[in-house]
């Protein structure tokens, strides 16, 4: 995609900041995802690439804030519960120490928060997302339209086929095709992408 947006993750860990990596490009899959281990590295390359935000470490917002908070809408800083309460309530934070599910929860209300519609980014990329959603929406059968609003509400296969009156085997087949045609590869996707069309509230997750 050309003028492909940028995001940066901070962390020292290694770990945390891969993890972050592989959940952002699930569901922000449009974004080229750099992950840095310092400042240092991230503003040196913040001066060849663009970034719309920073996901940074605890650790990292602490040693680093007089050079952050002049940006801070930008920044999601990401730790523990016990971490978040020693900083200001404006500060975007995601709980790290929680369920996987519940940290993609707290990215996709955080994205849809900052980003309604991609309304953020730059004119080429959002009508490229636009497009793309059309594509992806317009492929897509009633019934698969229905059994992603469900999966978005969390029910589990066999609730489906039975809010649906089908076999568990059908949803299974029903939604390896939306996976394929979302050319996603979790749920978080799925979710995302019935969020975006406007086929659940995010706020109802």
């Amino acid at each position: 995609m050309s003028g492909q947006p940028h995001i940066a993750i901070v962390t020292e860990d290694v770990f945390s900041g891969l993890g972050l990596k592989g959940m952002l490009e699930e569901f922000i899959s449009f974004a080229q995802i750099d992950f840095f281990q310092n400042m240092d590295s991230a503003m040196e390359a913040s001066q060849r690439n663009t970034y719309y935000h920073y996901f940074v470490s605890y650790d990292i917002w602490t040693d680093n804030t007089k050079l952050l908070v002049p940006f801070k809408r930008l920044v999601f800083v990401f730790g523990n519960k016990e971490q978040q309460k020693k900083l200001a309530p404006d500060i975007h934070f995601i709980a790290s120490d929680t369920s996987q599910e519940d940290i993609a929860k707290s990215l996709l209300h955080l994205h849809e928060m900052a980003h309604h519609h991609f309304q953020h980014y730059p004119q080429n990329v959002t009508k490229q997302l636009e497009e793309e959603d059309t594509r992806q929406k317009n492929t897509l059968s009633e019934r698969e339209i229905k059994i992603i609003t469900l999966i978005a509400k969390g029910k589990s296969s066999k609730e489906i086929a039975k809010a649906l009156h089908i076999s568990a085997s059908t949803v299974y087949t029903h939604r390896q095709h939306i996976m394929e045609k979302l050319n996603a590869h979790s749920a978080m996707k799925v979710v995302n992408f019935a969020i975006n069309q406007g086929y659940i509230d995010i706020n109802n997750l």
